[in-house]
């Protein structure tokens, strides 16, 4: 959990509260959203993740959808 907070701090600039409240919020619901993005920023930081993830042997899976698709 802690390790997704980070990614959300470092990668997707949020807040530390932001971060912990949209860590909660995907474990208790299993998504969220983490930033609305053009699509070559959205992937960047997407693949920025999983390779940081992938690294510290996390299985983390972050996808990247057109706005509105919840």
């Amino acid at each position: 959990m802690e390790f997704v907070v980070m990614i959300l701090v470092q990668v997707f600039m949020k807040s530390r509260e932001d971060a912990v409240a949209l860590m909660l919020q995907v474990h208790n619901s299993g998504k969220g959203v983490a930033g609305i993005y053009s699509y070559d920023i959205a992937l960047s930081k997407a693949r920025k993740a999983t390779n940081m993830a992938r690294e510290q042997g996390f299985p983390l899976l972050l996808t990247v959808e057109p706005e509105g698709d919840d």
